[in-house]
């Protein structure tokens, strides 16, 4: 593995050698033949530069052929090949101005173009609307001045968006409270945190796709944000931070180190070519009290609690390794092509787990037995993945984008159980597994209301487990294989019907063809998807969507392995797992602009993966995996911006839900709810940003027979500075010790007719933790539009300030 990983580096560095030699010295990509299409837009009233205005060019049968953006300047340049087009060019809020018949030989300069405010518009009061666009499959929000004050880098921008949280306590982005979000760079997946750490000024424009079809539903991910950058700039930044978390409460003087995460990046621009580098260290120390508590219809119970009041009875150290190498390399307009080489490691030695527990037996309240219990883990793994990403656009209405992924994934693990006397155990396992996937992806546009995307992906994976096990009077040794190929198809048309109706409908088919342990089975799996939007007014519109998706069972869930989790209790995975498809149906319906979003949803899945435990003969609880359930969760999803002056804004999103499964004749019935919600000030002059979240993130997942409790809980308070020109970005983020509204206990709960087990962790560490983050960025970049500039100057001096014609007759 580690000889692949070194060979990806070097084709990665040939790659960019090589490229370095094909650069052109033109910051202005044309095609051969290709000729300019250049212009300026201004407010018709006030006359500033209009910036992120859209300039769509269609033919003269009203498909659209290409298009571009103004810049800071209003300034917008789009290569064309000679001909006779249509221009449409608009802004949210404006009314949109059309030049028909254009007729471009050479070069041709429009002159400025003056859009009038759209009086009828409803009047936009915030950031997020003002420059916001609710579209049928997608929201679009352009990256204003006002939106990148007083942050530092891609994650606080996004923080601001409706619906999207940062979760400063994981560093991770949410979508509508979800963390399966993947975040896309001008359509291509790369590092995430990489992405996360741009620099603010580099972006353009911000999708969000909530519940995607085609790969990405494929994949299990609840929403795509997508990032566009700027075409125009180049140079090289260096980005380094360092986060560290400390506990001032903790018992111990060693417990005060909770979590440090230093991060650098590397970026350089220039041309057809874009170079990145980073590299990623996370320690944490997480130091808590757990209990666990079984009880059975006999009148038995067994407490597992602390045994040392002056001590905590978990301890869990982990470290992290992140390194990352990529390149993008535009070979001209038609052609893009991307690389991205990723190491992630976890070193054997320094990731540990012990637990110690005082077990005490008792029967109506009386204990009559009582021994320590101590569990000791260790694990270690490495994963690297090798992706080359190309785009082709064929021509203005057709473009396919293909990838292609190599991963290798290992772990091993070590595990000792200690019961007294009557227990020893100690368990040795080892992972492995190869994967590659693909993908095909062709969009047509067969006009500005009208598109199609067809897609073929591929996906196969080999794996092979082992675990020996040594106690007591024995030991042996048990083996597992797993394979699995995958193929997948699906195709989505686009209707925009008239300003008010849009359509999207298509399904994706897949087949899987698992082999365990040479048992082979064969599924097919179909996810259709539609989405209806209809839109009577200015400052509402509803989307009515449903989509199916599916759920792969892990490596570990079809082990067949049986691992001890104490004397009492054991689980086993289930190597014939079936796919699980969940279909989703729900009504969204948006107000003004998205400021308020409410959408009550339902899900439903009859062969949903889970856990059921039994008592077997012997008295042992087991844990069993089978699609034996029938998933529901009726829900209501709710956002809200609030703008409560210029630079004071409440943002809350929640999501209340009812969830059951019925397996058997036995139905389990959970209520929850989730929310975050923050109050944030900006100052626009000294560029500070201050700030109250809440997140009650720990949610109750439903499993046959209980729930699992996930996530954390807190309030925090923040305060972030920008010193030397936004360079040094510092922040300070205290968790305060409010114990309203939050849950400090992860864990879970089970209960059948002869067993009730309750597991607690007690995360009460974030009732009082500092977090102090620290971030630079070295960079000497700067925007590049040298034609704009040429042509501003060559307009100026034969006008002589004059205004022309906002249209060509």
């Amino acid at each position: 593995m580690k000889r692949i990983y070194v060979f990806s580096l070097l084709l990665a560095c040939a790659f960019i050698g090589i490229s370095n030699k094909t650069v052109a010295n033109s910051n202005t990509i044309i095609a051969k033949g290709q000729v300019e299409i250049s212009g300026q837009v201004k407010d018709a009233k006030t006359k500033v530069n209009m910036e992120f205005c859209n300039v769509a060019v269609f033919n003269q049968k009203d498909s659209l052929i290409t298009g571009g953006i103004t810049d800071e300047k209003g300034f917008f340049t789009i290569p064309v090949f000679p001909g006779t087009y249509n221009l449409v060019i608009s802004f949210i809020g404006y009314k949109s101005d059309t030049i028909k018949s254009i007729n471009v030989s050479d070069k041709k300069f429009l002159g400025i173009l003056k859009l009038q405010e759209d009086a009828t518009s409803l009047k936009e009061v915030t950031i997020k609307s003002n420059s916001y666009e609710n579209k049928l499959d997608k929201d679009v929000q352009i990256v204003t001045d006002q939106l990148k004050e007083g942050t530092s880098n891609t994650k606080e921008v996004l923080d601001k968006l409706n619906g999207v949280d940062l979760d400063r306590y994981n560093n991770t982005i949410k979508v509508d409270n979800n963390d399966k979000v993947i975040i896309l760079v001008d359509g291509m997946q790369k590092d995430q945190e990489y992405i996360k750490n741009l620099a603010p000024d580099r972006l353009k424009k911000i999708e969000i796709i909530r519940d995607p079809g085609g790969r990405y539903a494929l994949e299990g991910y609840s929403a795509v944000i997508s990032i566009i950058l700027k075409k125009d700039y180049q140079g090289s930044e260096v980005f380094v931070s360092e986060r560290t978390m400390q506990d001032p409460d903790a018992i111990k003087t060693k417990y005060i180190p909770v979590q440090s995460d230093f991060s650098a990046s590397l970026n350089y621009t220039y041309n057809k070519i874009n170079v990145y580098a980073k590299y990623n260290n996370v320690t944490s120390s997480f130091n808590l009290n757990s209990s666990r508590k079984r009880e059975y219809t006999n009148g038995l119970v067994i407490n597992q609690v602390p045994n040392d009041d002056k001590d905590v009875n978990t301890n869990v150290n982990q470290l992290y390794n992140n390194y990352t190498l990529g390149a993008d390399y535009y070979l001209n307009p038609k052609h893009t092509i991307s690389f991205e080489s990723n190491l992630q490691a976890q070193p054997f030695n320094k990731n540990k787990t012990n637990v110690l527990y005082n077990m005490l037996f008792s029967n109506n309240e009386l204990v009559f037995d009582n021994y320590t219990f101590e569990s000791i883990n260790k694990s270690g793994n490495t994963n690297s993945k090798n992706t080359l990403f190309y785009e082709w656009k064929l021509d203005e209405n057709n473009v396919i984008n293909s990838n292609f992924t190599y991963s290798n994934y290992s772990d091993k693990s070590n595990s000792i159980t200690k019961e007294k006397l009557l227990l020893s155990r100690t368990e040795d396992g080892t992972n492995e597994e190869n994967r590659t996937k693909s993908y095909v992806e062709f969009t047509h546009t067969f006009n500005k209301k009208t598109n199609l995307q067809v897609g073929y992906g591929n996906t196969w994976q080999a794996s092979h487990s082992n675990l020996s096990i040594v106690e007591l009077d024995s030991a042996y040794t048990n083996k597992f294989k797993y394979s699995d190929l995958r193929n997948k198809l699906y195709s989505y048309f686009s209707w925009q019907v008239n300003d008010k109706l849009g359509i999207k409908f298509g399904c994706a088919g897949e087949t899987s063809s698992p082999n365990s342990n040479e048992q082979k089975h064969n599924y097919i799996i179909y996810q259709p998807y539609a989405d209806i939007k209809y839109k009577p007014g200015k400052i509402i519109d509803f989307k009515l969507k449903y989509r199916a998706s599916s759920n792969y069972p892990t490596m570990n869930q079809t082990s067949p392995f049986t691992t001890l989790i104490d004397q009492q209790t054991e689980r086993t995975g289930n190597p014939y797992l079936k796919p699980e498809v969940t279909h989703k149906i729900s009504l969204q319906t948006n107000i003004m602009g998205g400021l308020a979003t409410i959408e009550p949803y339902f899900h439903y899945a009859n062969n949903y993966i889970t856990e059921i435990g039994t008592m077997r003969p012997d008295s042992v609880f087991e844990y069993k995996l089978s699609n034996n359930g029938v998933y529901k969760n009726f829900g209501t999803e709710v956002r809200l911006t609030i703008p409560l002056r210029k630079y004071l804004f409440l943002e809350t999103s929640a999501d209340f839900y009812n969830s059951s499964i019925k397996y058997g004749d036995k139905i389990n019935n959970v209520n929850d709810w989730t929310m975050s919600s923050q109050l944030v000030y900006v100052n626009e002059k000294h560029g500070t940003v201050a700030g109250v979240q809440y997140q009650k993130g720990i949610f109750k997942n439903i499993t046959a027979q209980g729930y699992n409790k996930w996530n954390n809980d807190f309030w925090i308070t923040f305060v972030q500075q920008p010193f030397f020109k936004q360079k040094l970005s510092v922040m300070l983020l205290y968790f305060p010790p409010i114990a309203w509204g939050v849950d400090f206990k992860q864990g879970s709960y089970l209960k059948t007719d002869t067993y009730k087990e309750t597991v607690n962790n007690d995360i009460s560490i974030l009732k009082n933790i500092v977090m102090l983050e620290i971030s630079y960025r070295f960079n000497k970049g700067k925007s590049v539009n040298k034609k704009v500039k040429d042509i501003e100057n060559d307009y100026q001096k034969k006008n002589k300030g004059l205004f022309l014609k906002t249209k060509l007759q």
